[in-house]
């Protein structure tokens, strides 16, 4: 029922999540553990609860579906940054 009918509006969010996980993975191997930490714990404690909970209080429930998408584009935004921050003096590992 819904659930099938709203997946196009969540799926969109893996695309997102992957490049989340791939840069948060980049710099757990470089020993930029710092960072790598900041970025989970955007995704999975700061981002998604807000987003989730102010959203639809917002623009209603059915801007639920796209809550996750939200949050993970601003992680990637977060994790730009960092990851520009952090290479700043080139790669070193620490």
């Amino acid at each position: 029922g819904i659930a099938i009918a709203a997946t196009p509006e969540f799926s969109w969010c893996f695309l997102f999540l992957a490049l989340n996980t791939i840069i948060s993975s980049y710099l757990y191997s470089t020993k930029r553990t710092k960072e790598a930490v900041i970025i989970n714990v955007c995704r999975g404690l700061i981002f998604d609860p807000v987003i989730i909970m102010a959203l639809p209080v917002l623009l209603g429930g059915y801007i639920v579906w796209f809550t996750a998408g939200i949050a993970e584009i601003l992680t990637l935004a977060a994790a730009l940054a960092l990851l520009k921050h952090s290479e700043k003096g080139g790669i070193t590992f620490r």
